[in-house]
């Protein structure tokens, strides 16, 4: 009976351990020659969901794309420029989905960008403090990310 409870005590601990040894899975990631897959798929949901759902998918991509890009200007800051783009596209897709709705959903959108600005001012903060030469372009691309959420925030609450 003893070894028992040992057992069932260790494979309830098992999940918990590895738990905090996991890293955040980011899946493809858009210096991966096999993106274009992921954006496939994503394009297929969007195109058999209701418009109810379109968009908390679009908000879901961007939020995705913003994961990919604290990973990539983690570990593979020359591909930032092609990160920020996916950034870009992802932001304008979900500020013209919120052109055409009712201000409750407009809201929404709006935190959404203005959740991944702060994480974009994040990442900036710490490339600046970085004294790296090799983030300048990364910083300069980060710029135009921010003023990108800004201008698509400002014109949803307008």
């Amino acid at each position: 009976m003893k070894k028992l409870i040992f057992l069932i005590g260790i494979l309830l601990a098992l999940p918990l351990a590895n738990a905090q040894t996991q890293e955040v899975n980011v899946g493809i990631t858009p210096d991966s020659p096999f993106f274009f897959l992921d954006k496939l798929f994503e394009s297929i949901q969007l195109a058999i969901a209701s418009d109810a759902t379109k968009i908390s998918l679009k908000a879901k991509f961007l939020n995705e794309r913003m994961v990919e890009f604290q990973y990539v200007a983690d570990k593979k800051p020359k591909f930032t420029g092609k990160a920020l783009a996916e950034i870009k596209k992802s932001t304008d897709d979900l500020a013209k989905e919120a052109e055409r709705k009712p201000k409750q959903i407009k809201e929404s959108v709006e935190r959404n960008l203005k959740n991944s600005k702060i994480v974009l001012e994040g990442i900036l903060a710490r490339f600046e403090s970085d004294d790296n030469p090799n983030n300048n372009n990364a910083i300069a691309g980060l710029k135009i990310a921010i003023e990108n959420q800004e201008k698509k925030i400002d014109e949803i609450e307008e």
